[in-house]
């Protein structure tokens, strides 16, 4: 038995993404959280949107730039 099948969530965590697969980039958006907005980032194929926490958000800027619309 997986206990997070008990808790299914929106939102993609740590566990579902650990993989070497490359993931293709689909759309960014932004979603309202308890705390404040946040940018989730949705990928091809898969089912869940992944939330970014500023570190995240941080290493994709170093990679890709400050435009998001230049990460798809």
């Amino acid at each position: 038995m997986n206990i997070d099948d008990f808790y299914p969530t929106k939102y993609a965590k740590a566990s579902d993404v650990r993989s070497t697969k490359t993931f293709e980039l689909l759309d960014i958006a932004t979603e309202e959280f308890e705390k404040g907005p946040k940018p989730v980032l949705f990928f091809k194929g898969a089912n869940k949107g992944v939330v970014l926490n500023k570190t995240n958000s941080q290493r994709l800027k170093d990679e890709f730039g400050s435009d998001t619309d230049n990460w798809i």
